[in-house]
């Protein structure tokens, strides 16, 4: 449904700018298709973010609107969903929750980064060990990844900055 407006162009780039800003704060990451709202595509996933997405299946939609009655996280751009599949008005509008959290600005990368920075603030998901600055906030361009083996706790950083940071971790 997403190449119903400029063949998909504009919500594509925003999944990139998500998928960017978001990949810093040390989750593990996926996609869910369109498809897969559908299905069991929420049943595993702590937050939902949302890049802009002109257009959305009614089933789909619908499922969006059930995990955020459910009072789970998600972060997503504060505009509309405002067609269907077919490229019609929609007549409803995805209700916000106290769970909710809108990124603000510009569809930036670093919009989507702060929002999942004050999910972790607000304790709506678990602040997982990754890279910040002196003041605390996550730091763009360097990728952390942790994972507990045998109970000891292995922590991957990967600086993708053109030059070197010095970095410190939010936790852990």
């Amino acid at each position: 449904s997403a190449r119903i407006y400029e063949n998909g162009e504009a919500h594509l780039a925003s999944v990139k700018r998500a998928f960017e800003g978001c990949s810093f704060g040390g989750h593990k990451l996926r996609f869910v298709t369109e498809v897969q709202c559908t299905g069991e595509g929420f049943d595993s996933i702590h937050a939902l973010v949302l890049p802009i997405m002109p257009a959305l299946s009614a089933e789909a939609f619908s499922a969006v609107q059930a995990y955020a009655d459910s009072k789970r996280t998600i972060l997503r751009a504060s505009t509309a969903i405002p067609y269907d599949a077919w490229g019609h008005s929609r007549d409803e509008v995805l209700s916000f929750a106290l769970d909710t959290l809108l990124v603000r600005g510009q569809d930036s990368s670093t919009e989507y980064l702060h929002s999942l920075d004050a999910a972790f603030a607000t304790g709506q998901i678990e602040n997982r060990p990754h890279a910040v600055n002196g003041y605390g906030y996550t730091l763009e361009g360097v990728k952390t990844q942790s994972v507990v083996y045998d109970g000891a706790t292995y922590l991957y950083l990967l600086n993708v900055r053109k030059e070197a940071v010095k970095c410190y971790l939010s936790t852990g």
